[in-house]
C-alpha cells in the first residue's frame, strides 16, 4: 500500500456535483526504473480481460454537500486501456513487444483484471481518495512451453483538501505503474524464458 498526500490547486473543489460523471484517462506513456529489465526479451501482450463484475462506473466520490458523483474511464475500454499502458511500461523496460498476433516471439503474456476500483469520500476537512486494483498475469514461455501465473494487489489512499478531478487521474495512473513495477520484480530473465522469483 501507498499513501500520497497532494495539496489542493486552482479550480478544485469541495465536491463534485451531484450525479457529476467525472472522466478518467489512462497514461498512454508510462515511465520504468527497470529500464534493463527485460534484456531484449521478445514478448507479445493481448488486451487485458475485464473480469470485473459488472458496473457502470470505477467508482463514486461521496459528499454529504453535494450528494454522489461518479468515476468513468474517458474514450476507451478498461481491459485496452491497461494492457496499452503495460506494453509502454515493458518497452521502457527493455522488451522488444510486437503484436499479439505474431507467434514468433520469446514469450507471450495475457492479462485479466478482477479488481479497478476509484473511490472518494469528502470528510469535514479533506477528501479520502482510495484506489485498488489486482491482475492477474499469465506468462507463456514459448522455449520449454511452461506457464507461469502472478497476481498483483496495488492500491493506496490520497488525503487531498480540496476534490480536483485531475487528482484522482494522477492517482489511479500511479497505483498502474506500481502494478507493473511489481510484475517486474516479481519475474526475473533467464535465458528465452520469463520466470518468477523464488
Amino acid at each position: 500500500m501507498c499513501i500520497l498526500v497532494i495539496a489542493g490547486c486552482a479550480g478544485s473543489r469541495l465536491c463534485a456535483e451531484s450525479g457529476e460523471i467525472v472522466q478518467i484517462r489512462l497514461n498512454d506513456v508510462m515511465y520504468s526504473n527497470m529500464e534493463g529489465a527485460g534484456k531484449n526479451l521478445s514478448v507479445s501482450v493481448a488486451a487485458f480481460e475485464d473480469n470485473r463484475p459488472p458496473s457502470k462506473h470505477l467508482g463514486s466520490h461521496k459528499c454529504q454537500l453535494a450528494g454522489d458523483a461518479y468515476f468513468k474511464l474517458k474514450d476507451r475500454n478498461l481491459g485496452q486501456g491497461v494492457s496499452d499502458a503495460f506494453v509502454s511500461f515493458l518497452k521502457k523496460s527493455a522488451f522488444q513487444v510486437t503484436p499479439a498476433s505474431d507467434g514468433a516471439v520469446d514469450i507471450g503474456i495475457t492479462g485479466k483484471i478482477t479488481r479497478f476500483t476509484a473511490k472518494a469520500t469528502r470528510h469535514f476537512f479533506s477528501t479520502n481518495a482510495q484506489v485498488d486494483i489486482v491482475m492477474d498475469f499469465t506468462i507463456e514461455n514459448k522455449a520449454d512451453n511452461s506457464t507461469v501465473h502472478i497476481i498483483i494487489r496495488a492500491g493506496g489512499t490520497n488525503d487531498v483538501v480540496f476534490f480536483n478531478p485531475e487528482d484522482m487521474e494522477k492517482f489511479v495512473n500511479e497505483i498502474i505503474q506500481i502494478s507493473f513495477e511489481k510484475f517486474l520484480k516479481r519475474t526475473e530473465v533467464k535465458g528465452k524464458t520469463l520466470r518468477q522469483k523464488i
